[in-house]
């Protein structure tokens, strides 16, 4: 529920140019005693999950990629050199954001269990191939 987000989390939509439908969201927490961003929660719309949308089908692929984008790029603006981290919901995620995706995260494992970070190097290869502008910028 995005209307239950803390006061302290920035939500940030991603829409395609020219249209003002949500294609997928980003809540993003500045956290100083880890030097990075932390992720509350990032979805993408139901219509480009293909576990909520039609079985199998996305209108758009590469969702979770621009959401990452805009974390590293939040990472950076707020000076933590594009690490962004945040807990994946079980195991199987860990596994894929830490082996199948083409950025690998890293298993931290300190704070949750399923603890994941990305790191600058990472950061800045997700901004560069998940390239979008931003809304008044």
């Amino acid at each position: 529920d995005w209307n239950k987000v803390p006061d302290d989390v920035e939500v940030h939509a991603l829409k395609v140019k020219g249209s003002e439908r949500i294609e997928g969201l980003i809540g993003l927490k500045k956290d100083p005693d880890m030097m990075a961003m932390y992720i509350h929660w990032g979805v993408a719309a139901p219509h480009n999950n293909k576990l909520q949308g039609v079985i199998g089908e996305k209108e758009y692929i590469g969702v979770g990629g621009h959401l990452f984008a805009i974390a590293a790029e939040e990472s950076i603006k707020n000076g933590f050199d594009g690490y962004f981290y945040g807990y994946a919901a079980n195991k199987e995620l860990v596994d894929y954001y830490c082996n199948k995706m083409k950025y690998k995260a890293e298993y931290i494992g300190i704070l949750h269990d399923y603890h994941i970070m990305w790191d600058e190097t990472t950061a800045k290869n997700i901004i560069k191939e998940y390239n979008y502008e931003r809304k008044g910028i």
